[in-house]
């Protein structure tokens, strides 16, 4: 069975989150790094999902550091 992946664009489109915010939390261990690099970079269904989660743990108070150790 083929993995799901996205490209940068893919992802925003499907987030809504900036592409900025994405390259943040990657930098802040938010997120794990995409697989390759640049434009080459693709991103797992993992990454669809937590993104859609940050905005919901953010609404219920949790500081980014907070989401970081979940």
């Amino acid at each position: 069975m083929a993995t799901l992946t996205y490209d940068i664009q893919e992802l925003t489109a499907e987030t809504g989150v900036p592409r900025r915010t994405i390259y943040f939390y990657v930098q802040q261990g938010l997120l794990p790094a995409p697989q390759g690099a640049g434009l080459a970079a693709h991103y797992t269904e993992d990454h669809l999902l937590r993104l859609k989660l940050i905005p919901i743990l953010r609404q219920q108070g949790l500081r980014l550091d907070e989401i970081r150790e979940k």
